[in-house]
């Protein structure tokens, strides 16, 4: 896909980007990243597909509202933590609309979150986010670098092999290995950041 050929070196964030409400290549680029990780998410609270797809279009439509607004301040809070809480926040609305027509109740629940800016949510979704944005750069830095490049860095930093066994595996110098590996860390770090720039992957493995 398009999106995979991105130049890290030269593009600001993706979430930056996507203030531009007129850059449709980067919001496709956006809804290609994380509307999965939405719909993920909401398979794991138990929505069927058609209420999940519903969710993350209104996720998405959040987003477009927010996105003008919303600055990353560590101290604040992450877009992360943002982007969770919004999705928990429709899960529950709409369940909570799907229990007062099943039981014909008026009142709001008090569980309902509103769309703000808070600590980390829970578990699943940090999981979820966190392996859905390095397996998306993965792909991305895959499609970009040789495959005897991208076997050093699966090899060793993937599979924990040592860099013995794999320089003697791939019949190359194990000077060779470290620098492919290091190559793939260094343009792995520019696509997270590129992608969810409050995240960040361990280099020291």
């Amino acid at each position: 896909m398009s999106e995979n050929k991105t130049d890290t070196t030269t593009n600001p964030s993706l979430l930056l980007r996507i203030r531009d409400s007129t850059d449709v290549q980067s919001w496709a680029t956006f809804q290609f990243v994380y509307r999965p990780m939405i719909l993920a998410y909401c398979s794991r609270r138990g929505l069927q597909e058609a209420d999940a797809q519903d969710v993350a279009q209104e996720v998405m439509s959040s987003v477009c509202r927010a996105i003008q607004k919303f600055e990353y301040q560590p101290q604040k809070g992450r877009f992360r933590a943002w982007l969770g809480t919004v999705t928990a926040n429709k899960i529950k609305t709409l369940k909570n609309k799907q229990y007062r027509l099943l039981s014909r109740e008026s009142q709001p629940s008090s569980e309902q979150l509103t769309d703000t800016v808070v600590a980390d949510p829970d578990s699943d979704w940090i999981s979820i986010f966190s392996e859905h944005i390095f397996q998306t750069a993965c792909d991305r830095v895959l499609s970009r670098v040789e495959a005897l490049t991208w076997d050093c860095f699966r090899l060793t930093w993937l599979q924990q092999q040592s860099a013995a066994d794999v320089a003697q595996r791939l019949k190359i110098p194990i000077h060779n290995v470290y620098v492919n590996k290091s190559r793939v860390l260094k343009l792995l770090e520019l696509e997270v950041r590129l992608l969810a720039e409050d995240s960040i992957i361990d280099s020291s493995r």
